[in-house]
This record gives C-alpha cells, structure tokens and sequence, in this order.
C-alpha cells in the first residue's frame, strides 16, 4: 500500500473484469473498498469484522442511503470474501431497500415536458424513455441496427445484467427516426462516442423546470410512469415485467404499486357485496 487508502488494486480490478461485471460497477466497488481501508488505516490481510462493522456503522451515522450501503456491503463481500476467501462478513446483515414512494408523470406533464425540448434528437431519446421504459443507461448506446422497423421493436443487445429483449417502438420514434438518420454507428451519437447519461440527465432536467413541473424529474421517473400507464391501461403485469426486463416481478411490482393514486381506482370487494346487500333489502 502506498499510503493509507491507496491500496493496489490492480488484481481486483483484474478479477471484476474476467468475472463480467460493468464497468460502473467495477469502479464502485473499486471506490468503496479503497474508501474502506482509508477509515480502518490497515491493509487489507489486517481487516477484521469489527472494522467493517464500524465502517457501516460510520455510514449510517452520516445518514447514508440504503443503496449505498447495500452498495458498500456487497463491495466489501465481493474483495474479502470471493477475491480474498476471508470470511469477515458473517453476521453482518444487509440493510433492507427502503421503499421510496414514486409518483409517475401525469399525462399533462409528460406532454408539457416534450413541449419545452425543441432539439429533435433529444426529444427522440426522452420519447424512447417513456414510449418504451428503457433505462437512460440503455438508451444512449443504441445502435442503428438494433432498430427492426418492419416488426416495430426494439433490441436491446446488452441490458442491465447483460440481458437482452425485445421492446416495443412507439409510433412517434417511427415516424421521427428517419428524420435523424445518419451515419454515425450510435443513433444518439455523442462528441465521444455515444451522448452520455449526464447530458440526457440535464436535458430532462432542463425541459421539467421549463414545463413548471413540481416534482423532480429524471430519466427513470419516465420508466416508472410508463410501467404505470400500461397497468393503467390494464395490461397484465407479467408482460410489463417482460417489458422492462425484470427478472424478478417484484421489482416490476415495486415500480407499479408504489403510486397511491393507483390505490383510489381498486374497489374492495366488499363495497360491491354490501352494495348488492343493501338493494337486495330494499326490493
């Protein structure tokens, strides 16, 4: 170790590549491992379980989120137990996700956040967000080929866990597409390569504040309101599940139930039997 916190890392690094992880993911645990050995001021073969517990605990004394302790945890699991065969973890839980209530874009937004994006590219992305629940993570590495007109979908070649599916293309993509159409490899192509997940972050950004949107709006919330709308419009949750490329439905679930507006259009079933009750006695 170099000094404090600057442990070589080289090997981890090495070993998240040939195992496939992303590269975000590999910088992450990179990061936090290294953030880690600053705090306990020892060298990895010296880390003991108590180390580690005083580390998420300082985590959760600085009001950390969920997600990033998840994140810390599973870091530390994956150096000192798969990479080094220590068991340093055991007895140390996972904290639990916290349930964050999501309110999806009405209708009236959405069609407000399109009318404030003028440049024809970056209203073709944000369409694709919505009109097909992609991941912005997804949607800027799209490639022209990845496009079937004649069957109207989508490929998505490497989604989130390197999984591939086929969405559906909505009809304003369609008729816009060839209007954009170039050369480039990247359908949304950027200075480097493909546009970047900050720049769709911003332009999103941008176009909520200019629409008076009072939520805060960001690529993802339009992936919720799209898995919503389609529940709205009563299709079953197993192909919205399909759709987003879930393998698990209650992560479709968590996205489609965590509305309560959602809530005021189920009626209980015993409203109707009471209901048909109260006629019955009155006839």
């Amino acid at each position: 170790m170099n000094n404090l916190g600057s442990y070589d890392f080289t090997s981890l690094k090495q070993e998240l590549k040939l195992r496939g992880y992303s590269k975000r993911t590999s910088e992450l645990y990179l990061h936090y491992n290294s953030k880690f050995l600053k705090f306990c001021k020892k060298s990895p073969l010296a880390v003991t379980n108590k180390d580690i517990r005083d580390y998420l605990e300082n985590l959760i004394d600085k009001k950390r989120s969920s997600a990033t302790l998840r994140l810390v945890h599973n870091a530390l699991r994956f150096y000192y137990g798969n990479f080094l065969g220590r068991n340093l973890m055991k007895n140390i839980p996972l904290v639990k996700k916290e349930k964050k209530m999501i309110n999806p874009l009405t209708r009236e937004e959405l069609g407000a956040l399109f009318t404030n994006i003028n440049n024809k590219k970056h209203k073709l992305i944000v369409s694709l967000l919505y009109g097909s629940g992609l991941r912005v993570s997804e949607a800027v590495k799209l490639k022209h080929k990845d496009i079937s007109i004649s069957e109207k979908i989508l490929h998505i070649r490497r989604g989130k866990g390197k999984k591939e599916r086929a969405v559906i293309l909505p009809q304003f993509f369609l008729e816009e597409y060839d209007k954009i159409n170039s050369p480039e490899t990247y359908i949304f192509q950027g200075r480097k390569g493909h546009l970047s997940v900050r720049s769709v972050q911003e332009i999103i950004k941008k176009a909520g504040e200019k629409a008076k949107i009072q939520k805060k709006v960001h690529p993802h919330l339009l992936r919720h309101s799209f898995a919503m709308h389609l529940l709205e419009s009563n299709v079953d949750v197993s192909h919205i599940q399909k759709v987003l490329g879930h393998g698990s439905i209650r992560s479709t679930e968590g996205y489609i139930h965590a509305d309560k507006q959602y809530l005021k259009k189920v009626k209980s079933p015993l409203d109707r039997l009471t209901k048909n009750s109260r006629k019955n006695q009155s006839i």
